[in-house]
Formats: structure tokens, C-alpha cells, sequence
């Protein structure tokens, strides 16, 4: 995993400041880890942490690269795991690529924005936000100096989130992927915008096919 990230050319230090981590192939890990905390079933479950089967609960990460989730204040409310690239030929509709939290009583997917606690007062001074697709084009970005970017949950802009950034900038960004499924989805941000949003709205053009990670 270390390998993987430093590859694709993540400092130590990056990795260190967005909390990166691995979930063991052992899916009790974190059930054995929480043991002394004597949660009861029901705080269990509602952590988003847990698959609940008939043996009991087991880790709903296991053998991902680990992305803390913070809120606006820093905290950690959920998690996002990338499948390590040597298990990348298994994902199908039931081991994809990237797998998040479920959602629980502090972790609502339609106000959450990736790294906006850190982005703020750049975004703020600036008036410009940066809007990924992806939680590393974030990061990679963060690293190469651009500190005013952010990433919905997948490409799935929502009012509630177009809210939040209306409160502290004046321009958006877009810089999704800039292949079908980017285009589209910069499209579906732009018509959302218009209609939700007085934000001076911009498109990030990049080379055919590279996301904004690739890019830089």
C-alpha cells in the first residue's frame, strides 16, 4: 500500500496529514480493537463501521488503503478504503474500487465535501473553489500547492453541498475527469449550479482521458 501511494508520487508527510491507513486482511481487527469500548449492538451498527452477519459483525474494511472522512471542524466522521491495485482485477459490483462508510446520524453523504475543514480559508481568501471528482485529485492537488479544492462523494454534486461553497466563495472550478463520465458529470454540476447557485462557474480543461491527479 505504502509502495502504491509513494508510486504515484504522495510525499510521507501528505500521507501523514490526510491520516492515510490500511485495513488488515482479517475482518475482526477493528471488532477485536473496540472490544474494551463493550458497545452495545446497536452502537455498532449505527457506526457505519460493521457488516453485521449472522456470526456477528465484521470489519466492513479489510485489505483497503484508509482515507479518513473529516467534517468541517476536523473530525473524523467516516472512511473511504481504495482496493489495493494488485486486488483491482476483482472489482465487480461487490468488491468496488472505492467503498465508503454508510451513512450514520453524523455522516450525511448529501452535505459532505472531502477536505473542505482544510480548504476553507484558502477557498475564502481566494473567492475560487476547485471542485474534483475524486478524493486523491484533491490531495495530489493540496500537494502540488493547490490548497482550495474539494471532492463531492463520487460525481454526485448535491444542493446541500453547493450551499456550503456558496457560503464561502464566489467562482467554482470544475476539474472532473475529462472522459465521458467526467463530461457528464461536469455537465449535470453546471446545470445544478445555474439553478441552485449565483457562483461564476469555470471548467478546468484537461488532455483527453487524465484526471487532474495524471495531469499534475
Amino acid at each position: 500500500a505504502l509502495h502504491y501511494l509513494t508510486d504515484r508520487g504522495y510525499t510521507i508527510d501528505t500521507l501523514k496529514e490526510f491520516g492515510f491507513g490500511f485495513s488488515l486482511k482479517d475482518r475482526t481487527q477493528l471488532t477485536q480493537l473496540l472490544q474494551d469500548l463493550e458497545l452495545t449492538e446497536q452502537e455498532m451498527e449505527a457506526t457505519g463501521l460493521f457488516v453485521e452477519s449472522q456470526s456477528g459483525f465484521f470489519d466492513r474494511f479489510n485489505q483497503r488503503i484508509m482515507i479518513p472522512l473529516r467534517n468541517e471542524q476536523g473530525k473524523v466522521i467516516a472512511f473511504s478504503g481504495r482496493i489495493l491495485p494488485s486486488d483491482e482485477e476483482m472489482v465487480d459490483e461487490q468488491e468496488a474500487k472505492y467503498l465508503n462508510s454508510s451513512e450514520t446520524p453524523i455522516f450525511n453523504k448529501r452535505k459532505f465535501l472531502f477536505n473542505y475543514d482544510l480548504a476553507k480559508s484558502a477557498i475564502r481568501k481566494s473567492g475560487q473553489v476547485v471542485l474534483y471528482e475524486g478524493y486523491m485529485d484533491v490531495i495530489a492537488s493540496w500537494q502540488a500547492g493547490a490548497k482550495n479544492g474539494v471532492a463531492s462523494m463520487g460525481t454526485s454534486l448535491t444542493k446541500e453541498q453547493i450551499q456550503i461553497l456558496s457560503r464561502v466563495a464566489n467562482e467554482i472550478i470544475i476539474a472532473y475527469d475529462s472522459d465521458r463520465a467526467g463530461l457528464d458529470a461536469t455537465n449535470r454540476a453546471i446545470e445544478l449550479l445555474q439553478e441552485n447557485s449565483a457562483l461564476t462557474i469555470s471548467i478546468l480543461s484537461l488532455d483527453a482521458g487524465k484526471d487532474p491527479d495524471e495531469f499534475i
